[in-house]
């Protein structure tokens, strides 16, 4: 519901430049295996409506799904992958340069791991982000979106144009 009243506001056209949407129950302690995939499926789903929804938009469409936190690889007792470090972020749109993973992978062998069970972070979500800012909203205002974040190196996932970071 909530993305399709963010699809009606971009085809007013009066404006928007940022949404955010909570899609939670992602925080599974326990059971992830029956509780983990249904979410993942209505994510896709809704995804996928919004997005084709928008067809006529998709020049000018970024879409972010980011979780607050990251992934356990390997299942706690209670078969839940809750609380991790590392986790993913996808963007869609009419501008990305998708089909491929952006950024370091670390991979997945226990050596690689953090701490042996979780996803090591390799890509600060601040770059991701910041490219976004800086290459979809021509905004190169990092140090007052991000303070103290300063290590900035396009990874190539949306086209644009770079702007010199104030």
């Amino acid at each position: 519901d909530a993305l399709r009243r963010i699809a009606q506001i971009i085809k007013l056209d009066i404006g928007l430049q940022v949404a955010t949407v909570d899609f939670g129950g992602w925080d599974t302690h326990d059971s992830q295996d029956r509780v983990f995939p249904a979410r993942v499926e209505e994510l896709s789903r809704s995804l996928n409506a919004f997005y084709d929804d928008l067809a006529a938009h998709h020049g000018r469409l970024t879409v972010v799904v980011m979780s607050e936190f990251g992934r356990r690889l390997k299942e706690n007792r209670n078969g839940g992958t809750d609380h991790g470090h590392g986790g993913l972020l996808m963007v869609l749109g009419g501008n990305v340069q998708g089909g491929r993973m952006h950024g370091t992978w670390p991979g997945l062998a226990n050596e690689q791991l953090d701490r042996g069970v979780d996803l090591t972070v390799a890509t600060d979500f601040r770059t991701v982000l910041s490219e976004i800012a800086i290459r979809r909203m021509a905004t190169p205002y990092l140090s007052e979106i991000f303070p103290g974040f300063n290590n900035y190196q396009p990874l190539e996932v949306v086209t644009g144009t770079d702007l010199p970071i104030e």
